[in-house]
């Protein structure tokens, strides 16, 4: 990957106050605008915002897909052959367009400013520092989202008894890498509940009614299953009332 992000982003307000975007894809607008700002289109890779946003390629392909999907991304694929030779993503803005020198104001040759030459170094030092620092939800949208580890934390010591920290670093950092995959806080509770039903009360299971566990690779699995824990139970109550109705029915009077 050539492209180098340049000292800034752009985020138009149509982008920010769209609703059919999550804070991650508008945030992956902003890096697309900044690797932009050369050519007005950038070549980075699935691969390249896997590693700097610390989600799988998976996601990255879904969030360009619905950013495409909604208007404000242009990709164009140029292939030799069979084989794709490169990937331009164009952002869709007035605003990303490449330098035109004739919009650039004369130089006044009589201004004798000399040149920093370790400016440009820094800058890049800095844009890739800020890049790799900034906690990606949200500080671009009006309305910055922030992750709610509390809420979190504290409905699953609820539902087990248990008493985790919502200030524990490591906790914090998985519950992080859930909503990088665009998880939400109602995608937690549901895992919380789905599990806590299955394994509260094993004593085999029970240990695992932790962070470490339940926010881990497997959370989109503990997401969708079922709480089979009640499923059961409700299996027994139907299978009594079957046999109470029975009981009934054969009585001799």
């Amino acid at each position: 990957m050539t492209d180098q992000p340049s000292y800034y982003s752009i985020i138009t307000a149509n982008v920010r106050y769209d609703n059919r975007l999550t804070d991650s894809e508008k945030l992956l607008f902003a890096e697309i605008t900044s690797l932009s700002n050369k050519y007005g289109y950038c070549t980075a890779s699935n691969g390249y915002f896997a590693k700097l946003y610390e989600v799988t390629k998976v996601t990255v392909s879904r969030r360009i897909a619905n950013l495409k999907e909604c208007g404000y991304l242009h990709v164009e694929i140029i292939r030799n052959g069979n084989e794709i030779k490169q990937r331009k993503l164009y952002p869709l803005t007035e605003m990303i367009r490449p330098i035109n020198t004739n919009d650039n104001t004369p130089i006044n040759n009589s201004v004798n400013t000399p040149i920093i030459t370790n400016v440009k170094e820094n800058n890049t030092s800095i844009n890739n520092t800020s890049n790799n620092n900034i906690n990606r939800i949200d500080i671009l949208s009006g309305n910055p989202t922030r992750i709610p580890y509390k809420e979190i934390i504290d409905y699953l010591n609820e539902k087990t008894g248990k008493k985790f920290s919502h200030k524990s670093k490591a906790n914090q950092k998985l519950i992080q890498a859930r909503f990088n995959e665009d998880n939400s806080k109602e995608d937690f509770f549901t895992v919380i509940d789905n599990m806590t039903a299955q394994w509260k009360g094993n004593p085999k299971m029970d240990e695992y009614l932790r962070p470490k566990t339940l926010f881990s690779g497997n959370f989109d699995n503990y997401k969708n299953q079922t709480a089979k824990f009640n499923n059961e139970s409700n299996q027994y109550v139907d299978a009594f009332q079957r046999a109470s109705q029975s009981s009934i029915e054969n009585l001799p009077f």
